[in-house]
């Protein structure tokens, strides 16, 4: 009986009808006689896996149509070779990619409303002495006023009030003994000017109210707001005299 050679598998089944046998695996190679392999369809697959197995979608393509094209094959052959090679190349990729669980850290921070006001100084009005030019034009204007900076992350506005009462306050000159004429707070009113804006002059509301003064309808940063003012004067309401009162600005948000 002839010996097989290494490379070669036993048939499995005759076909009669053929007289061939069917379900063999063929050579791996066939050598003829002066010994030089002769490439066969199996040795090619099995040449190609070796040139793919440092490329990962490549061999995965590979593994699947080698292990279809060896599904009738001996364990034993080479072509069982190459597909256990290609699974072990494959195993440590999945293992690598499920890796450890991921890290989470929840981050709160609170942001309330911020608004802030100031005054430059000279936080204060200027008045000129009246004279019958202010009498006869009904009011005594400022000359000077102090300048606002104000800024918010929410729209807010500007409110004035009398810090106390409901009266302007009122001394004597030296040397007259003058009635109090108890003019309101209403006598005195304020204007902004912010950059091109002006807005109109609003009264000085009494303590534990206020009026409002300025408005911004949009978040933003530093705003200047120039502030000027003017007393109501009438001969028969305004006697000589010293008028005094505090302003109190407040921001507030809507």
């Amino acid at each position: 009986m002839r010996r097989k050679t290494p490379n070669q598998l036993p048939h499995k089944r005759f076909d009669a009808g053929n007289r061939s046998w069917r379900g063999a695996c063929q050579p791996l190679a066939q050598r003829n006689t002066n010994h030089t392999e002769i490439m066969t369809p199996q040795l090619a697959l099995f040449r190609h896996s070796e040139g793919a197995m440092g490329k990962l979608q490549s061999s995965r393509h590979f593994a699947g149509a080698l292990a279809r094209r060896c599904s009738s094959v001996s364990r034993t052959t080479r072509c069982g070779v190459a597909v256990a090679a290609v699974a072990l190349m494959l195993a440590p990729a999945a293992a690598q990619a499920q890796g450890p669980a991921p890290a989470t850290v929840a981050v709160t921070i609170n942001i309330p409303a911020v608004l802030y006001l100031g005054c430059t100084a000279p936080c204060s009005f200027t008045f000129p002495d009246a004279d019958d030019a202010a009498y006869q034009a009904g009011l005594l204007a400022s000359s000077s006023g102090p300048t606002l900076t104000h800024r918010g992350n929410v729209p807010y506005r500007i409110t004035i009030g009398a810090q106390t009462g409901t009266a302007l306050g009122f001394a004597n000159l030296t040397g007259r003994t003058d009635p109090d004429p108890n003019r309101p707070t209403t006598d005195l009113t304020l204007r902004a000017t912010t950059g091109a804006s002006v807005g109109g002059y609003t009264q000085l509301a009494p303590a534990g109210s206020s009026n409002t003064l300025y408005t911004r309808s949009s978040a933003g940063g530093n705003q200047q707001s120039t502030i000027d003012a003017r007393l109501a004067l009438g001969y028969a309401t305004n006697p000589p005299g010293q008028y005094t009162t505090i302003v109190v600005f407040t921001i507030v948000a809507p």
